[in-house]
């Protein structure tokens, strides 16, 4: 029932399109409080698996989920991410984790860059463990950022706590590398996700992108490089796309 009464109350500050962002901060932040204190004694989820304890659950998750994401959306300054991390400490131990991450993954998608490096910092002051997952949104963040010269800096740390990156963490890099025209800084960092010890994956929409880059490129050390992603496509065993067959066309076309 508390769980309930805490869901109407946070619903209201969501529909609400008249107030100030203050007003708004207030209510999330209310929202937030009431998830700290309704479910069972001492901020706990009551442990034995009833349909009304999975109400409770649910009801509690939905309310976090939803508070974060419009918090990051309309408000989601750096100022403020303090004051959200400390409603997040307030929270059941097996929520606070999940709702930084979430938090972590609604700023950055909102582009609130800043807001999400605060937050990064705060997890790492308290002990906040980060997953792949994590990273994931990490390696977007730094990608987008003015830091993204220093993504080794985010490698070095997924080592540091025991996780290895994936090509999902390395993809973000190439791909920015790609688009602002370092073509060399994508075929580097290409390089070093295939000898880091990453299993070997298919990133053939990557390849495509960087083979289109190169296309027109009059550099000897570009012409070696697509080559070498051509012998890549040749281990394919199935077709490669046509969006694929197109750009190495216009490759040798050019």
């Amino acid at each position: 029932m508390a769980a309930r009464s805490a869901w109407k109350i946070f619903q209201r500050s969501v529909r609400s399109i008249d107030e100030t962002a203050a007003d708004f901060k207030q209510r999330i932040f209310q929202g937030l409080r009431c998830c700290s204190s309704t479910p069972g004694s001492h901020g706990k989820i009551p442990e034995s698996e009833t349909e009304e304890s999975r109400e409770v659950a649910r009801t509690y998750s939905r309310l976090v989920r939803s508070g974060i994401r419009n918090f990051c959306k309309i408000s989601g300054k750096a100022n403020e991410i303090p004051e959200l991390f400390n409603q997040f400490l307030r929270l059941p131990k097996q929520y606070q984790i999940a709702s930084v991450a979430s938090a972590l993954y609604w700023l950055s998608y909102y582009n609130r860059n800043e807001a999400a490096f605060a937050l990064k910092t705060l997890m790492e002051e308290h002990g906040i463990p980060k997953s792949y997952s994590t990273y994931s949104v990490l390696a977007k963040l730094y990608s987008s950022s003015s830091r993204m010269a220093n993504y080794k800096t985010m490698f070095d740390e997924m080592i540091k706590d025991g996780l290895t990156p994936t090509a999902r963490h390395y993809v973000p890099f190439v791909e920015a590398f790609t688009q602002r025209g370092d073509l060399m800084g994508a075929f580097s960092c290409l390089e070093e996700m295939q000898q880091s010890g990453v299993v070997r994956e298919r990133n053939i929409d990557v390849h495509t992108a960087l083979v289109r880059a190169c296309t027109g490129q009059d550099s000897k050390q570009l012409q070696d490089k697509v080559l070498e992603i051509f012998r890549e496509f040749r281990a394919y065993r199935d077709p490669l796309s046509n969006d694929t067959l197109e750009a190495i066309k216009m490759w040798f076309d050019r």
